[in-house]
């Protein structure tokens, strides 16, 4: 989710990703049972926790997400970030993709639609930023993102490192997000950890606490520095109640955010 269309309106902000230099194997690192992590798989980090990790199941991250907690700093500016992923119907319409667009049939994109109040306000207004997101097959669970309309220059990609289901059977995933280069629409931003979460209140403490312990035990500098810098996003009462957010042809182009 993607979520690089956000920063349109935000300039680049944190610290840019370190560099790895290291493969995980370190004797010292501790083994997590309760959470399944791996590294990016774009690092090319050499890990057990590799061998020992489990794709989502095809579809587990349709429907709609709250994003409860990052490391982004420009995620901290917004309020309300929710995410929203699903199958384009009918099958073989794609608006924002011209008509000539290389679709894959056996593989089809995604709808990624990011939406979001904005913070310290009571404005109800919702901005929305959307993309499509398709699916590598290369390597489970990962996808590359790219904008459409006026953020059709930004890309990225988004790879899950975990997923689960919380002490109450509700589902969350985390992704890193690769970092996004500079672009006409955005600034870019350096590479993220996000934690998405069915709900508004994120996952329970106890959950939340393994998931970051687990990623700081893959003893890879680069995710425990993210690791650490990830905290709570805000959110209030504007969004509550209502429906996910409906995408019109001013969402699909991308137009809102640049009112």
């Amino acid at each position: 989710m993607p979520f690089t269309v956000l920063l349109a309106l935000l300039t680049l902000l944190g610290t840019h990703a370190a560099s790895t230099g290291y493969d995980g194997l370190s004797k010292k690192c501790p083994s997590s049972n309760s959470v399944l992590v791996r590294p990016p798989p774009t690092l090319d980090i050499k890990s057990p926790a590799n061998e020992k990790w489990i794709p989502a199941p095809i579809g587990f991250t349709y429907g709609h997400w709250w994003v409860t907690h990052s490391s982004n700093p420009a995620y901290f500016q917004i309020a309300n970030f929710q995410y929203d992923s699903y199958p384009v119907f009918p099958s073989g319409s794609y608006p924002g993709l011209p008509s000539n667009a290389n679709i894959n049939a056996s593989n089809p994109p995604t709808i990624d639609l990011v939406s979001w109040n904005s913070i310290n306000t009571s404005n109800p207004e919702i901005f929305t930023g959307f993309g499509y997101d398709y699916l590598r097959s290369d390597v489970p669970n990962v996808i590359n993102f790219r904008g459409t309309g006026r953020l059709s220059e930004v890309a990225n990609s988004l790879e899950m490192l975990a997923w689960g289901f919380d002490t109450d059977s509700v589902e969350w995933f985390v992704t890193y997000e690769t970092t996004v280069p500079p672009s006409n629409a955005t600034s870019g931003y350096a590479a993220c950890l996000d934690i998405n979460y069915r709900k508004k209140n994120g996952p329970r403490d106890e959950t939340y606490s393994a998931i970051i312990k687990a990623i700081k035990d893959l003893c890879v500098p680069h995710l425990t520095t993210l690791a650490k810098q990830t905290r709570v996003l805000p959110t209030d009462n504007r969004r509550d109640g209502l429906p996910p957010v409906a995408c019109d042809e001013a969402c699909v182009e991308n137009a809102i955010i640049f009112r």
